[in-house]
């Protein structure tokens, strides 16, 4: 190991002016810390903080203390700008040498040493060595004193590579070639437990990674969209914040916000890490399969370069005059890197070499032996190199019908998406027309409801003409009460002078019943009943009225009559889909039933080969014929000749083809034109089954290369008929798949549906039941208003009357007056000629008269304020059956619209 130190020695002392800077004290400073090697990855999840365990491989078993050389010289300070060129794709250091307190082994570069662990240098105190990180890209990169760092929106993925990355990038020196050796042999230990790849999972992996690296650009700009929603709700809700009602709303809209930029971040992270781990799958492949290339190309190298220097057995040292004369030319250097970078060099190392004892020359019986072997290993070359071609002509059969399946199954994934298209269609077509038989249902529902509440409130209208009944009998008996008063208050006022007064209230009587009529007639023309005669009677306007509530009944009554009609149809129609779903379940059935039929006569047809392989040949053949006749002989026994085929297919063919008639012979020529894709299974599974079905026939003509050319021929033609057959059957078979799986959700929706739709028809007949009674009782309700009415008319007759009778005492009653102030005129003459005693006698009969005319006036105003008290009453009812009439008139107006 001496000459090797040496040349480790000489090859550090060159390379180190060039790269180091001069040698300071002989007590170098402290080595400041520098942050560890890291990969440009994503920053979520966040890595715990704290030293990373070690690494199995710092064992002793795989960690060489030869190697383990220092350098008294100062590690310069770290540039800022070099922290760009510190991570590289496969996790390994791009520092200088001169940066470098101690040269790592391989085997150590995954755990190396532990922060805490003392190295001393020559003459100087201890000074701690920085760890080094793992070299895979699977470790994470810890920083120690750093915090965690946050997720952010403008993470960056595991494929952007940074772009101030170069190999030759910084203090870097590429030409020293003892550096990137040891940089090899430790990258080549670390890639040793790398798992290695196949090139379709490689393929996928690619795939997989382009995909992910779409949907990673896509999530960051939904991230982004959903982020700026986000803010533009914060900002909306800030702003509505004084307004209760819209603050409400904007923190509902802001909360459904947050909601979605959170599943869009984890969706993120989600896709991300995915796309770190397909990464750093790769990276291990490609690790490993280069750390693999070069170990085989060392193995390779090491007997051709070092055969002519030394045995193989360590007691020489072959560097050592190249590595020690300073005169080598660089082809020497180069011959000595190589040789000397192998692991079998490394103590402790797996494949180190062990010395050993020089072995004598060889004798003539050991080249002899050699030949000998040298003979049986070119002859197992030669078989096995026959063995590859045959293997090559079997991978061509495999790729082409490697290449025939992916075209079956692109044409079924093209029939799959035109089929899948047709039901998407067909059920955007159904959901319309689903749509729309809701929205007519909907205005249904809403028409009854605007009927049933029309009904409600002809319900309290019915009450309220009730009252106004009773009112109405109230009143006459108090215009009763009030005619018995008159005709008191008449009597008296004969006996009385007060005729004037009395005319004066006859008139105000009069003036009454004017403007009661009057009201009447405003009662009319305000509710649009029209009266045909000066009798403002209400009798034809009701009953029009009337008559337009049965004829909206009626168009009601019609409509539910198509409705029922609609629903029996759509019954009809959900049944007729119910029958055609079966009769599809049906026929999946069956063509399931033909499928594995075919499946097990393909799988019996292919296994039948190797089970008639095993049969020995009849005719013996020598050589390379023999072999070649002992492998196609029980391909010959297998395949059925022309004639065999003629005579299987040639009585069951016509029956199914009907290309030839009944009683066609085996040998007939339109046996020929039958195509193998057009037989049924049975015919198919006795064609190529000749010990089942004829296990004593005799295989016709004899072997040729000819006649077996011509039988693997039929043999490809009927493998093609057969994959077309299955094709078609596989085509079928979704086909009819899907459309039993779409008949079946119809069938299904369409059972909701007919449910739904016999709900909705037994609330209308219950509502239609409701409707009839709540008619029946209206039209009782409109004959009895009917009837009050013609009530009311003749009593109005009979206050007219009465009404002139008034007016003729009220003239008589003038009349009277006048006469009284005729006598009251002459007695007074007379008083005034009278004596004493008649003057008294007069006065007193006047102050009785005063009086009693005193008492006929209080109870004229007393009946005058009943009568207006009364007025008003009336004025009331009349004004509240106005309005309620007028809405009623309304929401008549708003149906007729609506019809």
């Amino acid at each position: 190991m001496n000459g090797v130190r040496r040349f480790l020695g000489g090859g550090l002392a060159n390379g180190a002016p060039s790269q180091s800077p001069p040698q300071q004290t002989p007590i170098p400073p402290p080595i400041q810390p520098t942050a560890p090697l890291s990969i440009s990855k994503p920053s979520w999840p966040p890595s715990p903080t704290g030293t990373q365990p070690d690494s199995p491989l710092g064992s002793p078993k795989t960690t060489t203390v030869s190697l383990f050389l220092r350098k008294d010289k100062q590690r310069p300070v770290a540039q800022p700008g070099e922290e760009g060129s510190e991570g590289s794709p496969g996790g390994q250091s791009t520092r200088p040498t001169s940066n470098s307190s101690s040269i790592l082994s391989p085997s150590r570069s995954r755990g190396s040493m532990p922060a805490s662990s003392p190295a001393t240098t020559p003459g100087g105190p201890s000074q701690s060595l920085p760890s080094s990180p793992g070299a895979g890209p699977s470790s994470s990169p810890v920083r120690p004193g750093m915090s965690n760092r946050k997720s952010v929106m403008s993470r960056k993925s595991i494929h952007h590579v940074d772009q101030n990355f170069r190999p030759g990038s910084g203090m870097f020196n590429t030409k020293d070639e003892l550096l990137m050796d040891l940089l090899a042999s430790e990258a080549v230990v670390d890639s040793r437990n790398y798992l290695i790849l196949s090139a379709e999972e490689v393929e996928e992996l690619k795939k997989e990674q382009q995909v992910l690296t779409s949907r990673l650009v896509a999530l960051d700009k939904k991230l982004t969209l959903e982020t700026k929603i986000r803010d533009a709700a914060v900002s909306l809700s800030k702003v509505n914040a004084a307004n209760k009602k819209m603050s409400k709303q904007t923190q509902e809209q802001l909360d459904a916000a947050n909601n979605k930029v959170d599943v869009a971040q984890k969706e993120l992270w989600r896709v991300s890490e995915r796309a770190n781990d397909i990464s750093r799958k790769l990276l291990e492949h490609r690790a490993g399969v280069l750390g693999f290339s070069v170990r085989s190309l060392e193995k390779k190298n090491a007997p051709n370069n070092d055969a002519m220097d030394f045995d193989g057995s360590g007691y020489d040292t072959p560097n050592r005059s190249s590595a020690m004369s300073p005169t080598s030319s660089a082809q020497t250097s180069v011959s000595s890197k190589a040789r000397f970078e192998g692991p079998h060099y490394f103590a402790g190392h797996v494949d180190a070499i062990v010395p050993q004892v020089p072995r004598p020359p060889p004798t003539i019986a050991d080249i002899i032996t050699l030949e000998e072997k040298l003979k049986v290993v070119s002859d197992n070359l030669s078989a096995a190199n026959r063995k590859q071609v045959e293997m090559r002509q079997e991978l061509s059969l495999l790729q082409l019908e490697k290449e025939q399946l992916e075209t079956s199954a692109q044409l079924e994934i093209q029939d799959a998406e035109a089929s899948v298209a047709a039901i998407q269609q067909e059920l955007l077509e159904e959901k319309e027309t689903w749509e729309r038989d809701r929205a007519a249902l909907e205005e249904r529902d809403r028409q009854i409801e605007t009927l049933e509440s029309r009904l409600e409130v002809l319900e309290e209208q019915s009450g309220e003409v009730s009252e106004l009944q009773d009112s109405l009998v109230r009143a006459r008996q108090e215009s009763q009460r009030k005619d018995l008063e008159i005709e008191d208050l008449r009597s008296r006022l004969d006996i009385g002078t007060q005729s004037g007064e009395a005319k004066g209230a006859l008139l105000d009587l009069q003036d009454e019943l004017d403007r009661y009529r009057q009201a009447l007639h405003q009662l009319t023309n305000a509710h649009g009943i029209t009266v045909a005669s000066a009798d403002p009677s209400f009798s034809p306007s009701i009953e029009m009225y009337i008559e337009a509530i049965a004829g909206d009944l009626e168009e009601r009554r019609f409509a539910q009559l198509e409705w029922v009609t609609a629903q029996r149809k759509l019954e009809e129609t959900v049944q007729e889909a119910n029958s055609k779903a079966s009769n599809l379940a049906q026929e999946l059935d069956r063509v399931k039933r033909e499928r594995e039929e075919i499946r097990s006569q393909l799988s019996a047809v292919r296994s039948s080969p190797q089970e008639r392989s095993t049969t020995p040949s009849a005719v013996e053949y020598t050589g390379d014929a023999a072999k070649v006749m002992a492998v196609l002989q029980p391909l010959w026994s297998i395949l059925p000749s022309p004639e065999a085929r003629a005579s299987k297919l040639g009585p069951r063919a016509p029956f199914r083809t009907g290309l030839a008639s009944p009683t066609s012979s085996p040998g007939s020529p339109k046996i020929g034109a039958t195509s193998l894709s057009d037989l049924d299974v049975r015919t198919l599974k006795t064609l190529y089954d000749n010990r089942v079905s004829n296990p004593a026939s005799p295989n016709f003509g004899s072997f040729t290369v000819e006649a077996l050319a011509a039988r693997v021929q039929a043999l490809v033609q009927d493998d093609r008929a057969l994959i077309e057959r299955l094709i078609r059957f596989a085509q079928a078979h979704d086909l009819l798949k899907k459309n039993a799986e779409r008949a079946q959700k119809l069938a299904q929706e369409s059972n909701q549906a007919l449910e739904t739709y016999q709900k909705q028809v037994k609330t209308l007949e219950e509502r239609h039941t409701t409707m009839a009674a709540r008619q029946t009782a209206l039209q009782q309700e409109v004959d009895r208003l009917q009837e009050t009415i013609e009530r009311i008319t003749a009593e109005k007759h009979e206050v007219e009357m009465h009404a002139a009778e008034q007016a003729e005492t009220c003239r008589q009653l003038t009349q009277a007056n006048n006469a009284l102030s005729a006598q009251t005129l002459t007695l007074a003459e007379e008083a005034a000629s009278a004596s004493e005693g008649v003057r008294r006698q007069t006065e007193a009969q006047l102050v009785e008269l005063k009086t009693s005319l005193q008492k006929a006036e209080d109870e004229l105003e007393a009946f005058r304020i009943s009568e207006q008290s009364q007025r008003a009453a009336l004025l009331d009812e009349l004004n509240s059956m106005q309005t309620e009439n007028g809405n009623l008139r309304a929401q008549l107006r708003a149906v007729a619209a609506k019809k």
